[in-house]
């Protein structure tokens, strides 16, 4: 039996966060399940092993500038005050 499926739902995440998604793949020029995808599997990469990311050479620019994205709409979202408390951090 396959791990996933090709369907996959997330729970708690916010409107905000899957417009700004929305967004960042649009101006990528890549359908939201591509960005995500990539995008999920370099921040994982990072997690397991931040070593090897921190000495790792910048490979994609895009990929970078939708890390730079993430990481302002993170900064965003944890603001105290935002209205968005209880979406951000629950799995």
């Amino acid at each position: 039996m396959p791990l996933f499926s090709t369907t996959w739902s997330v729970k708690g995440v916010s409107v905000e966060a899957r417009q700004a998604a929305a967004r960042a793949a649009s101006a990528d020029g890549e359908d939201l399940g591509a960005w995500l995808s990539r995008v999920i599997r370099k921040v994982g990469e990072a997690e397991l092993n931040p070593a090897v990311a921190a000495n790792a050479p910048a490979a994609d620019s895009r990929a970078d500038a939708a890390d730079a994205k993430l990481t302002s709409i993170e900064r965003a979202m944890l603001r105290p005050g935002n209205g968005l408390t209880g979406n951000v951090g629950s799995a």
